[in-house]
């Protein structure tokens, strides 16, 4: 089933079937529009870092289900999709075309490191992790797309939004602190796994605790934190999602900010002032936080390692 000079490695995050799963077992990959023939060149397993992180439940009926990592072998004559596919997004993996799925998750694309090819290809630098935290309606997405876009020229750059990974790693949670601090766990392992492939990695989240958002960055290592401030007048006058309506009605509670706290960082490394500065200002003072980490990380490094200018680090 694997063709050509080298294969593709694809690491997921996933949720475990009732089906055992094992190395080297065929089975077909669905993202979108993109589909391949792929093989497991590791069985799901649950490392030490992800025993902290209960369950996750996709597409998983009433029962959630353990989280584990796989990792996925892809043919080489289908680089130029693998590539487009080389990004934290939503994928189900199936035992052949047409079969009911045996897990569902989040992937991770390591660069779709050739792994039988000549030579072991070096480990990328580690990425920096961008953490943009503020109200619902602050400006955090808008901001994000905005910074992606200035940067994706010059740069590998890897997008995490809160509202659209609940809709997948983070399924099933609530808004409790419990869940609220699970969630941002399952950000940081998915923002881990993107930085390890040397990704400026944009997260876009509420995390309202001060005490989560801290062991993001211990854990992260590179994290720069963003607040992205605005009064909460400001943010129910924009109300972009219909949140703050619902709120009002009574049709949502535990809501950030009105029912629920919201602990505003105390020194965060950038602060944006939405109400009174515009996007462009907002995404340029990022951007120089960046170039500043960059400057600074590369000065601990002894000497320079090939590629770390292209890459944009």
């Amino acid at each position: 089933m694997i063709a050509g000079n080298s294969t593709f490695v694809v690491k997921a995050i996933v949720a475990l079937s009732d089906v055992a799963l094992r190395a080297g077992q065929e089975v077909h990959l669905v993202s979108g529009e993109f589909q391949a023939p792929a093989r497991l060149r590791t069985a799901p397993h649950s490392p030490a870092h992800l025993r902290a992180v209960s369950t996750i439940g996709i597409d998983s009926g009433t029962h959630p289900q353990p989280i584990a990592l796989c990792e996925l072998e892809l043919p080489s004559g289908i680089a130029d999709g693998v590539m487009r596919f080389a990004k934290a997004q939503h994928i189900t993996l199936y035992l052949g075309p047409g079969r009911e799925p045996i897990v569902n998750g989040l992937a991770v694309a390591m660069c779709a490191e050739q792994v039988d090819s000549p030579g072991v290809p070096e480990r990328p630098i580690r990425g920096v992790t961008v953490w943009m935290t503020g109200l619902s309606g602050a400006g955090k997405t808008t901001i994000a797309r905005d910074l992606e876009r200035l940067l994706r020229p010059y740069s590998r750059v890897e997008v995490l939004d809160a509202d659209i990974v609940r809709t997948h790693i983070c399924k099933g949670l609530g808004f409790s602190r419990e869940d609220r601090t699970e969630n941002i766990a399952r950000l940081v392992l998915a923002a881990e796994m993107l930085a390890e492939t040397g990704a400026i990695v944009l997260v876009s989240a509420i995390a309202p605790y001060r005490d989560a958002r801290q062991q993001a960055r211990e854990r992260l290592g590179r994290f720069i934190e963003v607040y992205v401030n605005a009064p909460l007048s400001i943010c129910e006058g924009r109300d972009v999602k219909g949140l703050y309506r619902k709120v009002r009605n009574g049709e949502i509670h535990h809501f950030t900010g009105i029912d629920d706290p919201y602990e505003a960082p105390l020194d965060p490394e950038v602060e944006c002032h939405t109400d009174r500065e515009s996007i462009g200002e907002s995404v340029a003072k990022i951007r120089s936080a960046i170039d500043q980490e960059r400057e600074s990380y590369l000065a601990m490094i002894p000497s320079r390692e090939e590629g770390v200018e292209a890459c944009g680090l």
